[in-house]
């Protein structure tokens, strides 16, 4: 489990197309990531939390994500990812 918090911007729920079903995910450009370069495009994996104020999250993984920036609405950013915490997992299409 990381401690370390990963800035990201850009943040935005996109479709990731995959076999048995495409998962609306999150995708963001990462800015100190451990693995990925500074403003690659990362895609965390499922929401554990969020922190509305601090705009904040953590994954399943562990990983805290900080957002700098929001690439879409931020209130349909915060309804999804609510949806996706109490699902336990990405929305399945």
């Amino acid at each position: 489990m990381s401690t370390e918090v990963v800035f990201i911007c850009d943040v935005r729920y996109l479709m990731e197309m995959a076999c048995g079903g495409d998962l609306w995910r999150i995708h963001g450009k990462a800015m100190n990531h451990p693995v990925v370069a500074p403003g690659e495009m990362i895609m965390p994996s499922s929401p554990t939390s969020y922190d509305p104020e601090a705009k904040r999250f953590t994954t399943v993984s562990g990983r805290v994500y900080q957002i700098e920036s929001f690439g879409e609405l931020e209130e349909k950013f915060v309804e999804q990812i609510q949806k996706d915490i109490a699902a336990k997992g990405y929305e399945v299409h």
